[in-house]
């Protein structure tokens, strides 16, 4: 099973994924984020049995970073979005 931990240590947001087959971590210096806010993404999901369509609302955490857009939680299952963007706006600021 796919698993994604956000870990902040000295500054720094550290975002570990691991599936399967591939392992991959990505760090963010969190004085250098930008812009940064909770945002209301809709997702399709569909289900492999019925084949139906739902549209689910999902929150999700955008900053700029580097100039580029950067989008955290998106089609993860467990993603408490308030939680971690308390703790990034706590050190910011």
């Amino acid at each position: 099973m796919p698993k994604t931990v956000f870990t902040i240590i000295d500054g720094q947001l550290t975002i570990a994924k691991r599936n399967l087959f591939k392992k991959s971590t990505q760090t963010f210096d969190i004085d250098n984020m930008e812009q940064i806010e909770i945002k209301t993404e809709q997702v399709k999901s569909k289900s492999l049995l019925s084949r139906k369509t739902t549209i689910i609302n999902e929150s999700i955490i955008a900053f700029l970073y580097s100039d580029k857009q950067i989008t955290l939680g998106a089609e993860l299952q467990k993603f408490n979005a308030p939680e971690l963007f308390a703790a990034i706006t706590g050190i910011k600021n």
